[in-house]
């Protein structure tokens, strides 16, 4: 099959490594990263010197089918026996509408390919868009380091995602169909949102309020049917009786018929009064 990009090793004596450098000091690029400091030419050489003997890290170039680079992909921590890794992705040319799918692409088959690992993970800081993305790729939110990253005197939490080979499995042909063919993904979809009116008639009592969330949630028109398997609540402040609120959902990932929901309930001045996360089975076709 004749795709578009490629992943091919970067190292030391790549033509393109000043490029690569260039691209990783982008404030846009440097302000989603953990180390942000701008990288200096020695720094750069002396770091793939050292990837040469190192077997717990290995880093692609991505290039357009006619060798025009457009990416980075890395894999660190690399634990051969445990077959895992940390994973990260970046790109240059970020006018290139759609890279990204095609970076977390072409890393997850290396990864579960050319690499044999059974796990990749990696963290986002709290703020970076690419962390519902990753959710749409297949990844799962495995936890939270709270207050765990140093920005300009502030503390911000740093989120924690992870996906294995089988549910790259499953989540792949979704990706491919829509990489490749440009089928839109099922509905509910990755992303998709549903804001709905909603007064609660249990303020107060935490069950209760949770149990009315749930069933407002599987009145949205695409959820229909759903089997909540496990919910995770997150009350910030008291849920008053009657009142006018207003429920945000969304769709943070989907494997087959299983489904992840981020639910948000806002009362009138925005202030958020519980958040939870929500995991469900989608009913059989036809059921």
């Amino acid at each position: 099959m004749d795709l578009p990009y490629r992943l091919v090793p970067l190292t030391i004596d790549s033509e393109h490594l000043e490029l690569v450098r260039r691209w990783r000091n982008m404030p846009e690029v440097r302000r989603n990263m953990l180390t942000r400091h701008e990288i200096t030419p020695e720094e750069h050489r002396a770091f793939f010197e050292r990837l040469r003997t190192d077997p717990t890290k290995a880093f692609y170039l991505c290039e357009t089918s006619g060798g025009e680079p457009v990416g980075v992909v890395s894999f660190v921590e690399i634990d051969h026996t445990h077959a895992t890794a940390c994973w990260g992705m970046y790109s240059g040319r970020l006018e290139r509408r759609g890279i990204g799918r095609w970076l977390a692409y072409l890393s997850m088959q290396t990864a579960f390919g050319e690499l044999e690992l059974e796990k990749v993970w990696g963290d986002a800081l709290e703020w970076n868009p690419v962390f519902d993305f990753y959710l749409r790729c297949g990844f799962r939110h495995e936890g939270t380091f709270r207050a765990h990253h140093v920005r300009d005197g502030r503390r911000f939490d740093v989120l924690r995602i992870g996906l294995l080979a089988s549910e790259w499995e499953q989540r792949r042909p979704l990706i491919e169909a829509r990489l490749l063919h440009g089928t839109p993904e099922p509905s509910p979809a990755p992303g998709e949102r549903h804001a709905l009116p909603l007064r609660l008639a249990a303020g107060g009592q935490r069950r209760h309020v949770s149990l009315e969330l749930l069933a407002a949630v599987e009145a949205v028109q695409p959820l229909h049917g759903i089997a909540v398997e496990r919910e995770c609540f997150e009350y910030v402040k008291p849920v008053p009786a009657e009142a006018a609120l207003e429920l945000r959902l969304e769709v943070l990932h989907r494997l087959g018929r299983e489904v992840t929901l981020r639910a948000v309930l806002i009362d009138q001045a925005e202030e958020v009064l519980c958040r939870a996360e929500i995991r469900a089975r989608l009913p059989e076709e036809g059921a």
